[in-house]
């Protein structure tokens, strides 16, 4: 793997809690000097799953023990499933065993399910200590790692339960990409091409430049161009939170693709299909809605499925129950004065938020990407 320079991006936030997502390869050797310069006490537990401890786990501990850390491992079982306030109270148990104190640091070593789990923790343990990202998936690079959401499953609804809390840094080491499955790869790309589509048409550009490329889903030889996608959405996202954190307005922009896609996701129930999966087919729902409002041009929807479609994304859900998405859609947080909201795009790198929606082309929306 080629280096690529290391890329600092700014998170502005009032207070003491603004951070920094660091973007580049072979990261772990600087943590410790992080850790230690920024006061993050001398503790430090790793959530992590098994298999990421082998992988990338021993070696981190290894490099902030040299350098005089106490470091214990917490291993959370794979999947969506593992996401609960059952493993919660079981986390919770484990600290309190290890009289963590609040100087001390929690670190989230793993994808989007890790790091979600790893903040909720951190945000209500002695109501609050320190806590790290260290992301090993794509999605959680560009996406779940930023912005301080954290939080659980409940079975009424995805994210239900959790809090904004923000962590000390995010560490998006590339590298470790190598080793993840080409799936996980591909639903990660689903977040960065939202972001083409909410705010940013050069990467979109980009994408399609490079779409020969990023379409083989391997990080050896593409490093540069694997890094300019993590570096440029991690931007994005950064510049949303730090007008936005508490999503009380334009941090909604990134919800686009997600209003029906976490339905779909909730209907084949959680881990049945991949995050990015059902995002890709709510975003060509959402736009095929913003058509239908004149918001777009027709020929948006049809690069979006070209992009999408090259980069492997299954267009059509075949299936599902249409109806249980509808409601299951109902329970999202996203619900305002019991109005769904929609983000609908008005040309290549903008968009408004609506809950005007009709329902009727709600149903149609989800009806156009479940092959009915």
């Amino acid at each position: 793997m080629t280096h690529i320079a290391k890329r600092s991006i700014p998170v502005s936030l009032n207070g003491n809690r603004s951070y920094s997502i660091v973007v580049g390869s072979d990261l772990f050797s600087n943590l410790a000097t992080f850790l230690w310069t920024n006061s993050l006490g001398k503790t430090l537990v790793v959530f992590t799953h098994p298999n990421l401890k082998y992988l990338y786990g021993e070696n981190l501990a290894s490099k902030l023990k040299k350098s005089g850390f106490n470091v214990s491992f917490f291993e959370i079982p794979e999947g969506e499933g593992s996401k609960n306030l059952t493993q919660v109270s079981a986390l919770l148990d484990k600290l309190l065993d290890l009289k963590l104190e609040r100087q001390d640091t929690l670190l989230a070593l793993g994808g989007g399910v890790i790091g979600d789990l790893t903040g909720f923790v951190a945000s209500i343990y002695l109501r609050g200590i320190n806590f790290v990202q260290v992301p090993t998936t794509l999605l959680a690079q560009v996406d779940a790692s930023i912005g301080g959401k954290t939080g659980v499953n409940h079975p009424k609804g995805k994210n239900l339960i959790g809090a904004f809390y923000q962590p000390k840094t995010v560490y998006c080491d590339f590298s470790v990409l190598k080793t993840l499955p080409q799936s996980e790869l591909r639903s990660g790309l689903a977040e960065v091409v939202k972001y083409g589509v909410i705010r940013n048409a050069p990467l979109y550009n980009f994408i399609q430049e490079n779409l020969i490329a990023i379409s083989e889903l391997k990080i050896d030889g593409h490093d540069a161009i694997w890094q300019h996608l993590i570096s440029e959405s991690c931007a994005d996202k950064a510049v949303v939170v730090s007008e936005d954190e508490r999503e009380s307005d334009l941090r909604g922009i990134l919800n686009f693709g997600h209003t029906i896609g976490h339905g779909i996701e909730a209907e084949c129930g959680y881990g049945g299909r991949l995050h990015g999966e059902c995002v890709a087919v709510g975003m060509i729902a959402a736009t095929y809605i913003a058509i239908k409002m004149n918001l777009c041009a027709q020929s948006l929807l049809e690069s979006l499925k070209e992009t999408l479609d090259a980069l492997g994304f299954d267009l059509y859900f075949k299936g599902v129950d249409s109806d249980a998405v509808f409601e299951a859609m109902r329970l999202d947080k996203k619900v305002k004065s019991g109005k769904l909201r929609f983000v609908l795009p008005t040309r290549m790198g903008a968009v408004v938020i609506r809950d005007n929606v009709p329902d009727d082309l709600v149903k149609e929306a989800i009806a156009v990407v479940i092959g009915e």
